[in-house]
């Protein structure tokens, strides 16, 4: 094991991003000090899974996001409670029901981008940030969830900010105070959703409807405060990320210019062909492919701090329980070792042909084993799409294509990411029109 690496000048988890990859080199784990605790970086893709892949849930900064996300899947550590819950959300969110949503984030997506005009100033950070929320709202919570778009996104940025200050050593009461405040308004504006959803008649349409008729049937698992822990978990899980990795991956292909024609030109395709909107992502399998290799560059959690829940051995050395150990996506992601070419934008790498080269283990951005994101499937699908339609559709010149992250539990956009829209392809302008979208009118055949 490495001697001890002192981060004193890292101030938040951003600073990591920089700090943590050089470490990697020196050995499958290496010994650091970050926010006054002594932590050991794991770079071995086998140790790295049996401390992710463990179903018991282990969070250095546990309490803090239980305030806010209960029992959530995302939290929750009752494994007796956590599997029939996760099953009830994971069997809404398989690849065949997501499958059903596709019209809608198309129609999402389009409603985006033809609100642009040439000429205009964009700030794409915001745009997609606008795209993910309606996407959430029209797929998990219904119409009612527009109105509360505001108090989601706040609740979001101050748990981020206090996570990261508690995670870095430097706690802040005044910044939790306010994270009550608004969580205290988040359960609020959650009662009048649940309550408008409860009082619609037939069969279940949104995931929120899942839930209630799961609340419904009596067992305790599904007790209060069931829907409210879940309805949280998948507003403050659900959006962020998907928002960052969708503009990141514009940014990328705006810098890869072959990349996005190739995908451009798979979009035109499945137009002429008329492709049915649940069949889309099929359709652009490129557009699969860079939102894997945008996941690669920037895993949406890029450090995962775990205490060991009991003795393990790990490179050969017995860790004692409670022992604090980081496993991250942004290290293994972009260590040589373990990819080719690392900082290379290379979308083919996740190609049926060379997936095989990709070392077990090596490649996480959704998490590992049972814990792995129940919401990873439509995840995919909306990123895709949106990033297909986004490259086929419009021009952006950025004022930098050099992205400016951070990192408070989440990679983001560091600022607006401005971009100058050159030119927007309309309605008529587009191959097979209305085909891949046709059928993606609110109240159809996709609700």
């Amino acid at each position: 094991m490495t001697p001890m690496h002192l981060f004193d000048e890292a101030c938040s988890t951003t600073d990591l991003l920089e700090l943590m990859p050089p470490l990697a080199l020196q050995g499958d784990v290496v010994r650091y000090r970050y926010g006054g605790q002594d932590r050991l970086l794991l770079n071995d893709p086998e140790d790295t899974y049996r401390v992710v892949a463990d179903p018991r849930k282990q969070f250095a900064a546990l309490p803090l996001l239980q305030r806010v996300m209960g029992e959530g899947l995302l939290v929750a550590h009752d494994l007796e409670r956590w599997k029939p819950r996760r099953l009830v959300v994971q069997r809404e969110m398989s690849p065949g029901k997501v499958a059903k949503h596709a019209g809608l984030v198309m129609e999402n997506t389009r409603r985006v981008v033809d609100s642009w005009s040439p000429g205009q100033r964009i700030s794409l950070r915001d745009e997609v940030n606008r795209l993910a929320l309606d996407n959430l709202g029209d797929t998990v919570f219904g119409e009612e969830f527009a109105g509360h778009r505001e108090i989601v996104r706040e609740t979001l940025e101050l748990l981020l900010e206090a996570f990261d200050a508690l995670e870095s050593g430097q706690r802040n009461e005044l910044l939790e105070q306010r994270l009550e405040e608004s969580i205290t308004k988040l359960e609020a504006a959650l009662a009048g959703i649940v309550d408008g959803r409860r009082a619609s008649a037939g069969d279940p349409v949104y995931v929120l409807d899942v839930l209630i008729r799961a609340a419904k049937s009596g067992d305790p698992v599904f007790a209060d405060p069931f829907i409210r822990d879940e309805s949280i978990t998948m507003m403050i899980a659900g959006y962020d990320t998907t928002a960052f990795i969708i503009g990141a991956a514009t940014v990328l292909l705006a810098r890869h210019p072959e990349a996005r024609q190739r995908l451009r030109a798979e979009v035109e395709a499945a137009r002429t062909a008329e492709v049915a909107p649940e069949k889309f992502v099929k359709a652009v399998p490129f557009a699969r492919l860079v939102i894997a290799e945008t996941l690669r560059l920037y895993p949406p959690i890029p450090f995962m701090h775990r205490p060991l829940l009991e003795d393990q051995v790990i490179a050969g050395q017995t860790l004692p329980e409670g022992t604090l150990v980081t496993a991250s996506a942004w290290v293994a992601h972009h260590s040589p070792k373990l990819f080719k070419d690392p900082l290379v934008f290379d979308p083919d790498r996740f190609s049926p042909e060379r997936r095989t080269e990709i070392p077990r283990h090596a490649y996480f951005p959704f998490g590992m084993g049972q814990r792995t994101c129940v919401g990873n499937h439509f995840a995919m699908l909306s990123m895709a799409i949106a990033v297909a339609l986004i490259a086929a559709d419009t021009d952006l010149r950025f004022d930098s294509t050099d992205l400016a992250i951070e990192a408070p539990i989440t990679l983001r956009f560091a600022d607006e990411a401005l971009a100058t829209v050159t030119d927007v392809r309309g309605r008529d302008d587009r191959p097979g029109r209305d085909s891949a979208e046709a059928g993606c009118t609110r109240g159809d055949e996709v609700r």
